[in-house]
């Protein structure tokens, strides 16, 4: 659940960190990946602390995504269907080659 809905300091802090990938990438395309983690069903269910801190989403299942391209920056939020039949729907689908971004190195 986002615990700020407005996100203005959230987003703060992903422009800071995109700040400091530019400045240690020195030019060269940059990606940061964060998990959110998952439940094991042993015990509660704990966030990944930089996950929130860069999000403010307490769930599991998450994922964002940065990726740093010249000056450009892509940020992806990967969050986990809540209506399982969705989530059904979801795993069915294939990524295809007209899926990848216009700024990915890969062809």
């Amino acid at each position: 659940m986002l615990k700020n809905s407005a996100g203005n300091g959230y987003k703060v802090r992903r422009k800071r960190l995109a700040a400091r990938l530019r400045e240690d990438a020195a030019g060269s395309p940059a990606i940061a990946l964060f998990f959110a983690g998952e439940e094991t069903g042993l015990e509660s269910f704990s966030v990944d602390p930089t996950f929130f801190y860069l999000t403010g989403v307490d769930e599991p299942g998450g994922a964002l995504f940065m990726a740093l391209r010249e000056e450009e920056l892509h940020e992806v939020l990967l969050l986990p269907p809540s209506d399982p039949a969705q989530a059904r729907r979801s795993e069915e689908r294939r990524v295809g080659k007209e899926c990848r971004s216009r700024w990915s190195p890969y062809p």
